[in-house]
């Protein structure tokens, strides 16, 4: 004869719904963390271009310039 099934008791509740905050929360962390590195790079990037604008105008080979942490470097 088949067993009837019971629900989840309160304690496997509390389980299954603090587990599924606490990966939200952490998923939420890491995504956040995601974008605000990303917008740091994306300023990185955008201070390196305008470095290599200047040198570029200057007459200086794009090959010789090198992006180096918020600004570039010419090393021929």
């Amino acid at each position: 004869m088949p067993r009837k099934r019971k629900g989840l008791s309160a304690v496997d509740f509390c389980l299954i719904l603090g587990s599924s905050m606490l990966l939200i929360c952490v998923l939420s962390f890491g995504l956040a963390k995601f974008m605000h590195d990303f917008e740091r790079e994306k300023q990185l990037y955008s201070l390196q271009n305008v470095c290599i604008a200047h040198h570029i105008r200057m007459g200086v080979e794009r090959s010789d310039i090198y992006r180096d942490g918020e600004t570039c470097r010419v090393e021929r």
